[in-house]
């Protein structure tokens, strides 16, 4: 199937190689459009954890890599038990955009038209990650982990973060580790932004975020997470 605008890689068939030169041709085009800064997001289609190396590579550049997936990702515990290598790949990517396996094999026997998803109820359009939702979250694990520390290193952060727009770096690996392992994959960049702006918060009241700049919640909503089914 060709398209307009697209470019086409030739590779060997995956019988023939067992996918290496696929692997290899789309990990070259990662680095390049992360060394190039020629977008700033992409989307890929693949359960190989042999490319893991290569979207992390790209996203330490700063590019977000958002995996293409059925239904079967919206429950990430068993996907880490039944296909352990493709769940570490969604686990990897900044954003898991999750289609029905119906619209799925249509895109890819192009039988849908150009980057439109048809959807059961007649729209035509991917809908974004409930931001509300994601602020919950990430609001229930830092209020977990601010429980469990000390009051010493409670007001070590008070005071660090009232000379600092920035979180300590620790602290910063502690929270983005804990929220991983809560949503089995890794933040956006704009949800790193709502954890900081949260976790002042809780550290320093809601006034604190107000007057340091929060982002809107426009601002925060990224590339779209999934279709509603």
């Amino acid at each position: 199937m060709f398209l307009d605008d697209q470019i086409v890689r030739w590779v060997q068939t995956h019988d023939v190689d067992g996918g290496a030169s696929m692997l290899r041709a789309l990990g070259q085009d990662l680095k390049q459009l992360a060394q190039n800064q020629a977008v700033n997001h992409v989307l890929i289609a693949t359960d190989d954890e042999r490319l893991l190396s290569d979207i992390d590579a790209a996203q330490l550049q700063g590019l977000s890599v958002h995996v293409l997936a059925d239904e079967s990702a919206r429950n990430m515990p068993q996907m880490m038990k039944t296909d352990p290598g493709w769940g570490r790949v969604l686990a990897q990517a900044d954003r898991r955009v999750v289609l029905n396996a119906p619209i799925l094999a249509d895109m890819l026997q192009g039988k849908l038209s150009t980057g439109m998803v048809a959807l059961p109820n007649g729209s035509s359009s991917i809908t974004a990650e409930n931001l509300d939702e994601v602020r919950q979250t990430i609001t229930e694990v830092i209020t977990a982990w601010w429980d469990e520390e000390p009051e010493d290193l409670r007001e070590d952060l008070r005071d660090a973060l009232q000379v600092s727009r920035g979180v300590p770096q620790e602290v910063d690996r502690q929270l983005l580790l804990r929220m991983r392992q809560r949503l089995t994959r890794a933040l956006s960049l704009n949800e790193k932004k709502l954890l900081r702006e949260v976790l002042r918060q809780v550290v320093l009241g809601p006034a604190a975020a107000t007057g340091s700049g929060a982002a809107s919640p426009a601002a925060l909503t990224g590339l779209p997470v999934h279709i509603e089914d």
